[in-house]
């Protein structure tokens, strides 16, 4: 994921999620001409993903599940008023879309390998929805 680093109005944001904003530095992270996503370099990172209203409600319930069974980034907050906001933890490591993962072809194959052997272990409708829901929202 390629980060560029960007100055926001904290103030702007709900007052929830301002502590997460203050003193760090923030990054665009957006991938979606529907949301923009931030990235907040503070503790273990946060992603705060900011739509317009009603539109995160399905991705943060999908998100709440999906963190129970183990296999998702924890959400922190979601919050809608004027917006939504969606807010969640960074999970550690790099994703498959990091530029660099593809120079070391072990490196994606063995995170390749990981997500099929935890998809497996799962009911064939849960892989299914796990797969859609990567299609859809990266």
């Amino acid at each position: 994921m390629e980060l560029k680093q960007i100055n926001v109005d904290i103030y702007q944001y709900p007052k929830e999620i301002e502590y997460i904003l203050h003193g760090c530095n923030i990054y665009d992270s957006s991938s979606s001409p529907d949301a923009q996503v931030i990235f907040a370099n503070k503790d273990n990172g946060y992603f705060i993903k900011k739509a317009n209203k009603n539109s995160l409600e399905k991705e943060f319930l999908m998100t709440e599940y999906y963190y129970k069974l183990g296999l998702t980034c924890k959400y922190v907050n979601y919050i809608s008023n004027d917006y939504d906001y969606l807010i969640t933890e960074k999970i550690k490591g790099n994703d498959c879309i990091t530029p660099n993962i593809y120079k070391i072809p072990r490196n994606y194959a063995i995170s390749l390998q990981k997500s099929l052997l935890i998809c497996t272990k799962l009911s064939l409708k849960t892989a299914l929805s796990l797969i859609i829901q990567k299609i859809i929202y990266n």
